[in-house]
């Protein structure tokens, strides 16, 4: 540990379950103007190094995360520093984007190259209000989100590894199934529990 508080901590990897996971520090990356992404330049860069050849990206901050206003009608996309800094390009063997920070539950997965972006911000504060605005087919950062899944309801997210990638499920506090989502190379879809 370094002997004093620092604002920005480098980038480390832990492996867990034949993934690396990339743990980066985004705490201090602005949502607004005015935007300083030069701090996260080197971060992102150090993660070419990192990844080995399977990773997730955890950090607090989204990059590619939905905020929506207090009707729900309407988003803002963040975080407008991490993109910059990022030139919105990760790793080839990024296969997913996980943060918090917005509190709702987002699983996202967009157009070309880029990995889904789950946000897992429902485990215990005030929830912003529920998106109802369409977003499938809506630019983020110059790609289209082919699926998007947003939930405003307490609980947690679970990660199960299997033969066909990874199972994750949005439960509710007391551990029901919300709402299941299959994470395949680069890709996700959700869809409701079996009754």
């Amino acid at each position: 540990m370094p002997p004093t508080c620092q604002d920005l901590t480098p980038p480390y990897s832990v492996n867990l379950g034949g993934v690396r996971m990339l743990v980066l520090d985004t705490a201090m990356a602005s949502d607004k103007p005015p935007l300083d992404p030069d701090p996260y330049i080197s971060q992102f860069a150090a993660l070419g190094t990192m990844a080995g050849s399977n990773a997730w990206l955890l950090a607090h901050k989204p990059m590619w995360g939905l905020l929506p206003d207090s009707s729900g009608t309407s988003v803002t996309v963040l975080n407008p520093t991490l993109q910059a800094a990022s030139d919105n390009s990760l790793p080839p063997t990024v296969r997913l984007v996980l943060t918090g920070h917005i509190h709702l539950a987002e699983v996202l997965t967009f157009t070309g190259d880029r990995p889904p972006q789950i946000v897992a911000g429902i485990s215990g504060t005030l929830l912003l209000p529920q998106i109802t605005a369409p977003l499938v087919g809506m630019d983020v950062a110059g790609q289209r989100l082919t699926t998007a899944t947003t939930l405003a309801q307490h609980g947690f997210f679970t990660f199960v590894p299997g033969p066909q990638g990874w199972a994750a499920t949005i439960r509710d506090v007391n551990g029901k199934p919300i709402a299941h989502c299959q994470l395949r190379g680069r890709s996700t879809a959700c869809g409701q529990p079996r009754r």
